[in-house]
């Protein structure tokens, strides 16, 4: 699940650095990093917001859901 989600976030700040976006990732690796640390980063960049993607899947596969929080600051 995390390499999927991982990739995924990857391909997009590619896009967004495609059109002249200074994004950054969170997280390099399959490693989980608390949201607070995540936040926290964040804050330190003085970033503009911070856009989280989060994947659901069902090990059942009859059902997976991917979530895209935004947050401006």
């Amino acid at each position: 699940m995390f390499n999927l989600t991982l990739d995924i976030s990857k391909r997009i700040v590619n896009i967004l650095k495609a059109h002249g976006i200074d994004a950054h990732l969170t997280r390099e690796s399959d490693k989980f990093v608390e949201l607070s640390t995540r936040t926290s980063w964040t804050n330190k960049q003085g970033a503009a917001g911070l856009n989280a993607l989060h994947g659901r899947f069902n090990l059942l596969q009859t059902a997976s859901v991917f979530s895209l929080y935004n947050m401006c600051g």
